[in-house]
């Protein structure tokens, strides 16, 4: 009878011993996975360079002479599109002054690519700014 006790008691401990250990890993798994999150919330990632390509692809894709019908300007966009200007055009100046290294505390973006036009079969000079 003392070695049925006993038999069952270290079973007991067994199992205990079990639980304690299983729960330290889902605990450790749940830690990182939060862990993990946290990180990738925590960066920082610069949009404005793939904003910019959109509208690059935006404006090659537009067939109208306006663009104002193809792409809705606000006030954090500057296209020049050969010499039409449309959007926020203190964002051109603002480019300038960065290009002369001043800091400025607003990010932005300025990009100068020529795109071909099939109407003209000439190149056009494209200037780009995204706060």
């Amino acid at each position: 009878m003392v070695l049925l006790k006993l038999k069952m008691n270290q079973k007991a401990q067994a199992s205990a011993l079990l639980w304690f250990f299983r729960f330290f890993l889902i605990a450790l798994v749940g830690l990182g996975l939060i862990g993990v999150v946290a990180k990738y919330n925590g960066i920082e990632i610069n949009r404005k360079p793939i904003e910019a390509s959109v509208l690059i692809d935006l404006i090659i894709g537009c067939y109208d002479e306006n663009l104002n019908s193809c792409i809705n300007f606000d006030e954090n966009i500057f296209v020049k599109y050969g010499k039409q200007v449309y959007g926020n055009e203190n964002l051109k100046v603002l480019c300038e002054v960065k290009e002369k290294g001043v800091k400025l505390k607003r990010d932005i973006y300025c990009k100068e690519t020529k795109i071909f036009d099939k109407k003209t079969k000439s190149f056009i000079d494209v200037f780009i700014a995204i706060a």
